[in-house]
Parts: C-alpha cells; structure tokens; sequence
C-alpha cells in the first residue's frame, strides 16, 4: 500500500504540474508581435502639439514587416524622428491595437497603434510632453 501511494502521489505531482501555466509574461495576447495581416508601409499627416501648445503638422511613415519589426519615421518643422521598434517592446491589447514605449536621443515615446482595414491611427506621448497623433494611409 505504501508503494502504491507513492506511485498516485507522484502522477498526481506530475499531473497537477502539467495543467499549471508557468508563463507570466507581458500582457501581450501574441508573443509573435504585429498580425501579419496589418504588414505593409503606413504613410500621411499627423499632427503634433508641443508642450507650449504649439501645434504644427509633420509627416508619418510607419513599415511594419515581417518578424513584426516597425520602423516609425517623423519629420516636419519640429520632429526629426527615425525609430525601429521591435516585437519584444510590442504589447498586443487587442486585435487591433498595440502599444509600445521606447527611447530616442533621451526621450521616451509611448506610442499606440490602431489598425482598421487599411487606415493606421497612431497616436505618441513624448517624455518633453509632445503628443502626436493622426491617421495613416496603407500605401502598400
């Protein structure tokens, strides 16, 4: 009997071990990045208002590509920005939305994309307290 409850105890251990999920990772819903359905090259107007209320435009490209690195281009009067962004910084919130947060040149950019058939919303927090936002075209 004591060899027989030795053998249950340990199948059980095993079986109780097997159902656990020991992965408590971000609250990304898919750790492969961006759906490949949204791949593509993202570009138009956004606009951008400086901490002073400043507003001025400038132009966006975003490419997502596969291995769901994103590459974000910013330039106008007072932006020149050129970030890469990779999956590992991506957090997936919904099927349609993902946030990221990086750093360029000593400022941090909390950015949040939204996709909706062929049109990008994204929108940017800066550490200098710029916000940006606007709706970006797929050109491809």
């Amino acid at each position: 009997m004591n060899r027989l409850s030795k053998i249950i105890i340990i199948f059980s251990a095993f079986f109780i071990c097997s159902c656990l999920n020991f992965h408590t990772g971000s609250t990304s819903l898919d750790d492969d990045g961006i759906d490949k359905k949204y791949y593509g090259t993202y570009e138009g107007s956004i606009t951008i208002r400086e901490n002073n209320n400043l507003t001025s435009q400038a132009t966006a490209n975003v490419v997502v590509s596969s291995g769901s690195v994103l590459t974000i281009r910013i330039w106008g009067s007072l932006i020149n920005l050129h970030i890469p962004i990779y999956k590992e910084s991506l957090i997936k919130m919904s099927d349609n939305i993902y946030k990221a947060s990086v750093t360029s040149s000593g400022i941090r950019y909390d950015f949040t994309l939204s996709f909706n058939s062929s049109i990008m919303n994204i929108y940017y927090v800066s550490s200098n307290n710029a916000i940006g936002e606007g709706n970006l075209t797929k050109i491809r």
